[in-house]
């Protein structure tokens, strides 16, 4: 059986909700397939925007966190708890407590980090636990708007695991959540293969 060609494929979610796939037939590489992103979030304002890779009749993402698809179930009406994490509103971050694990990164620096040329994207982990928690906590409290109850109820949630945040090229910060170590290192360790394909293409070009 002959093997499948490998492409790249742009796939959007709008608050959860698939709305399209988008083959990309001439990009030859990821940085090639990310340079199309710009121009698909210009189109589709605020939405979530994912590479995936598969043949040509079957996209498949690199990498799926329990997070992203916990939170599909819910906007296909699974049952889940009520939740009042706070909207951001329009901007950068998709909620106040994302943006305050932003900027806890900002100020110690993520655990790990792999990013994109020229500003094409940026990935962050941070192995979460109790001192996580207080100093997100202080930090909110320090910007004027400590955590709800359900807000720090999501940190503790995470003390075993930890979250992997995104910033894409056009500046809005994605953030994955996992309960567990093993699903958080599991994703992780997807993304540096993803970084590392990327890497040795480049050397084979160099």
């Amino acid at each position: 059986m002959a093997r499948s060609k490998k492409v790249y494929w742009i796939v959007v979610f709008d608050q959860g909700r698939h709305v399209v796939d988008i083959r990309l037939p001439r990009a030859r590489n990821i940085n090639e397939a990310a340079g199309e992103v710009r121009a698909v979030a210009a189109e589709y304002p605020g939405a979530k925007i994912d590479i995936y890779t598969g043949d040509d009749n079957d996209p498949r993402n690199y990498v799926v966190t329990e997070r992203s698809q916990r939170l599909r179930e819910t906007k296909e009406g699974s049952a889940m708890r009520a939740s009042d994490v706070r909207s951001y509103g329009s901007g950068k971050f998709y909620t106040i407590l994302d943006s305050y694990v932003y900027d806890a990164t900002n100020h110690g620096g993520a655990d790990e980090e792999e990013s994109y040329e020229d500003g094409g994207g940026w990935y962050g982990l941070v192995n979460a636990g109790p001192e996580t928690t207080k100093f997100v906590m202080e930090l909110a409290d320090d910007g004027g708007e400590p955590l709800n109850d359900d807000e720090v109820a999501e940190l503790r949630s995470v003390e075993k695991g930890g979250i992997i945040l995104f910033e894409r090229s056009d500046g809005i910060v994605e953030t994955e959540w996992f309960t567990s170590k093993a699903a958080l290192d599991n994703a992780w360790a997807a993304i540096v293969a993803h970084f590392d394909e990327i890497r040795a293409e480049q050397e084979d070009e160099g």
